[in-house]
């Protein structure tokens, strides 16, 4: 199989063109074979300059013409001020004439050579970085994946990458100062009407998620993969726009390799996938497993495979599903933390609620144990946030009423989700808290809006949204919708804006600092509400206490009633 893949790669070399039909200040030009457009990149910092560069020929040719003006090898064009989408007549005159048209753009562009489908079949692979001369060919072994953007009839395909080295041995790459790793993923949004999705709900997760309890020994964990967005090229033809971007994996998260001696292997970290919905994967009631198979009920096995330790082991995941589905409030209040990363759990639950995340309240859930020897608690990573921010998970409708802001937060869909919310659990005012303070930081309505206006606003003064709406607006994978980045991007704003006002008013209580009674104001009624609770050794609710413990000092005691009192003075003293 090997032999036939690397007779495979030389022959896809073969046929590729062996030099560029011109560069431009030595940077490569790519042609879509579609539309005749030759397309440069270059960095976002000649944007919006006048722009000088030398034009050097491919041997064929003996002159160009460019917006009109005759150029012969090494001249220079005087390209005048560069901008998204702006475009230059192209005329290139030999032994034959090519016409086309030139235009720039500030997103690295994405090469991908070969014919791929369901099964990983060999290719090249070229990343064009802006400003950057040197690029070259990679062997890889490519195929399509995803789930429902994976069946017949999908056009803008999703590809999983794998480098190999000339002798198809795994091959490692690092790309945009990322991790080296053979393993990569082109993520198309499909689906998504602003191609931006994941990759802008990825990269808030990383930003305002916790890190895994045992970050104290992993330093460089992460519970979500990183990535750029690229214009890709597939076998000469513009493809679009696409997020490339690490996998989700063991070497991402850093849990423990399995281990081998001369007793046998033992298996540390391990790692599963949540693919369709279940009660498994809900974790209400779980199946029965067999750990002679690497997918259980909705799961699928990532780390280690079976093909590295046969048989498996799901016991992990099948005890913590079982205890949750049979533990009382009681039970879920004081062992919860042995099976679960809480912290990190509780800022998922704040995370989806946000995102409105309808695909990924028990699907599309990354579950993970550091190592099974030690601890056995599980902690989450994120995976596929399409359908995000008001967008389906379907292509029609896409902006449907059922994931419009007002509907109702789905706590119940996963049985710890369901548990952590209810106001008797001593985590349901540590959400309250935390949702609260996030508010203020990563979860500011501006802030959200801007990470959408920066991703989306890029595409389009890159000219990569015009390039996307031309080569896909009216396809069936959009049901012949028309896309439009601008109006998208509206729309998402309109959408935050609702979003985040139903949170606030129905999902979350406000907390404002001394506001014991919650009345929405501090004054002298929070301290008879105060010593009222102080007064009182009977339980009190988690909201009550929480409420109480004016100085966060995790205790209710006399020194909040001063805490209260300064508030109070000090507030007084404000007023005019």
């Amino acid at each position: 199989m090997k032999r036939v893949f690397l007779l495979i790669l030389t022959i896809i070399s073969l046929s590729l063109p062996t030099h560029a039909q011109f560069h431009i200040n030595g940077l490569t030009v790519v042609n879509d074979s579609r539309t005749g457009t030759f397309l440069c990149s270059v960095p976002d910092s000649v944007f919006g300059t006048n722009f000088q560069a030398k034009i050097t020929l491919d041997k064929d040719w003996d002159e160009i013409i460019l917006g009109g003006e005759m150029h012969i090898n090494g001249d220079i064009m005087e390209f005048g001020t560069i901008e998204g989408g702006k475009q230059w007549t192209v005329k290139l005159v030999g032994d034959s004439t090519i016409h086309g048209t030139l235009t720039f753009t500030s997103l690295p562009i994405l090469e991908l050579e070969g014919t791929f489908g369901y099964e990983y079949a060999p290719g090249l692979v070229r990343l064009l970085m802006p400003g950057e001369i040197t690029s070259q060919w990679l062997t890889a072994k490519l195929k399509w994946r995803g789930g429902t953007t994976n069946t017949d009839g999908k056009h803008k395909r999703n590809f999983h990458i794998k480098f190999i080295d000339e002798q198809g041995l795994k091959q490692d790459q690092s790309f945009f100062g990322l991790r080296e790793d053979n393993s990569w993923i082109l993520d198309a949004g499909q689906v998504d009407m602003g191609r931006v999705r994941n990759r802008v709900a990825t990269e808030l997760w990383l930003d305002m998620a916790q890190k895994p309890y045992y970050i104290g020994s992993e330093k460089k964990a992460l519970s979500g993969v990183r990535g750029e967005m690229v214009e890709v090229m597939l076998n000469g033809s513009y493809n679009g726009i696409y997020a490339f971007t690490e996998a989700l994996d063991r070497k991402q998260v850093k849990i423990k390799k399995y281990k081998e001696d001369s007793i046998g292997t033992t298996v540390r970290g391990q790692l599963w996938k949540a693919v369709s919905w279940s009660r498994s994967v809900n974790m209400f009631t779980p199946a029965s497993y067999n750990n002679n198979l690497d997918t259980w009920d909705g799961f699928e096995l990532k780390y280690p495979e079976l093909e590295e330790v046969s048989p498996t082991d799901w016991s992990v995941l099948y005890n913590a599903a079982k205890w949750l589905s049979n533990s009382s409030i009681s039970s879920f209040n004081e062992h919860a933390a042995e099976y679960f990363d809480m912290p990190v759990y509780i800022d998922y639950i704040i995370f989806t609620d946000v995102l409105n995340a309808i695909d990924n309240l028990a699907k599309n859930q990354y579950w993970f144990c550091y190592d099974r020897t030690d601890n056995k608690r599980l902690s989450i990573a994120v995976w596929d946030l399409d359908t995000t921010v008001g967008q389906n998970w379907t292509d029609d409708p896409l902006h449907p009423e059922t994931v419009s802001p007002t509907r109702p937060v789905l706590h119940n869909t996963h049985a710890l989700t369901y548990k952590a919310t209810n106001p008797n659990s001593i985590y349901y005012p540590i959400l309250q808290k935390r949702y609260n303070e996030l508010r203020h930081t990563w979860l500011h309505t501006d802030s959200l809006k801007q990470r959408y206006a920066r991703r989306i606003n890029a595409l389009i003064a890159s000219g990569a949204a015009a390039r996307e709406e031309q080569r896909w607006s009216g396809d069936t994978d959009i049901a012949r919708n028309q896309l439009n980045f601008a109006a998208e991007l509206e729309y998402i704003f309109q959408w935050i804006d609702k979003r985040m006002d139903y949170l606030d008013q129905n999902a979350y209580e406000r907390l404002i600092q001394g506001d014991v009674n919650n009345d929405g104001e501090v004054g002298v009624s929070d301290v008879t509400a105060l010593v009222s609770i102080l007064m009182d050794h009977s339980p009190q609710k988690p909201m009550q206490l929480l409420r109480a413990d004016v100085n966060n000092d995790g205790e209710v005691g006399v020194s909040d009633i001063t805490s209260l009192t300064h508030i109070i003075l000090t507030q007084n003293n404000d007023e005019p």
